[in-house]
């Protein structure tokens, strides 16, 4: 059993102990010792999440201290992931002081600055029960399990809610590529008792989706510009399917539905032709039509550079390019770069 708060620790010796001279919780700012160290992100001392800090914030962590997640699939009861600020699975007297610190410092109210959002890239290709070491992707269940079994997904969404990931971007492949995927995804993620915990986005897996060229996506191509069309008209579908037809909930930006493209900084076979840029743009505006057609809202475009623009003061002209097509960017590590 995880240790509770006895009579021995009060609400008043608590607080006391966790933050000397914390005044009474009726001001505007609590105000007392600052301890040693910089205060935590305002929105990690909101541990109940609603927007604000208040006296439940500190009523919370009061209640859990001194308990553990513990190593089961499950946390152990009486824990609070919310509380554990630090992600250490363990609610101790460092977490208090920093939650304690942060609400001294910030004060009371209404927080500015909204919680940054994280993103789970969700796989849905497995249809092999046993595989490889090396080829399991994740040690859950011992890496043996099937896309399409909703109680895996379940299990899936049960971890990701506990430490607040709720945006699933789904690795999406077109049927002419892997015919299993979609089918995976509607057996098993959208069939969840819990669907409707998630939110979703689309990654579009464009490097096994296209045809590719010495590594690159060609533009030049007529082949590549059809089929970039046609997949974004499909996954519009897909997100149609999220919102309509199951219980999870698609992800917006800017009241757009958002779509992850992996592998965009691929795009372009000759940096130095403008002609290829050109088709590329083309191309990409006629894709959103299609989707916005189907979907009826354009989609949020997420294009992907390996390196960020920023790492260099003159990005290549080709790189730019490339990414004024897009509405946001994001870039992705990669573990075996050297």
């Amino acid at each position: 059993m995880p240790l509770m708060a006895t009579d021995r620790l009060t609400r008043r010796t608590f607080l006391r102990a966790s933050l000397a001279g914390l005044a009474t919780l009726s001001g505007a700012r609590p105000f007392g010792q600052t301890l040693a160290g910089p205060p935590l992100d305002p929105y990690i001392a909101d541990i109940d999440g609603d927007g604000r800090l208040t006296e439940a914030d500190v009523n919370l962590i009061q209640q859990v201290f001194l308990t553990s997640r513990g190593f089961a699939l499950r946390p152990n009861e009486g824990f609070d992931f919310r509380a554990d600020v630090f992600g250490r699975g363990a609610i101790d007297q460092q977490a208090v002081d920093a939650v304690l610190q942060t609400i001294a410092q910030v004060g009371y109210g209404t927080l500015d600055a909204p919680r940054p959002i994280t993103v789970a890239w969700h796989y849905g290709w497995h249809d092999t029960l046993q595989r490889p070491l090396l080829q399991q992707t994740t040690r859950y269940l011992e890496g043996d399990y099937l896309s399409n079994d909703p109680r895996v997904e379940e299990g899936f969404n049960e971890l990701k809610n506990e430490v607040g990931i709720t945006v699933d971007a789904l690795g999406w492949i077109p049927p002419r590529v892997t015919p299993t995927i979609l089918p995976n995804l509607r057996k098993g993620y959208f069939s969840t008792k819990n669907a409707a915990t998630r939110y979703v986005a689309l990654l579009y897996e464009n490097t096994l989706s296209l045809p590719m060229t010495a590594g690159r996506i060609d533009f030049r191509s007529s082949e590549v510009r059809t089929l970039l069309v046609d997949d974004f008209a499909a996954m519009a579908a897909m997100l149609v399917e999220a919102r309509d037809r199951y219980a999870t909930r698609v992800f917006l930006l800017q009241s757009r539905p958002v779509v992850f493209i992996f592998g965009s900084h691929s795009w372009g076979l000759n940096p130095a032709d403008e002609t290829e840029f050109q088709n590329m743009a083309d191309t990409i505006r006629d894709s959103r039509e299609a989707f916005r057609i189907v979907y009826g809202e354009y989609p949020y475009l997420v294009g992907e550079e390996l390196l960020q623009l920023a790492s260099t003061a003159t990005p290549s002209p080709d790189r730019i390019n490339r990414a004024i097509n897009f509405d946001a960017l994001y870039a992705y590590h990669c573990a075996n770069l050297k």
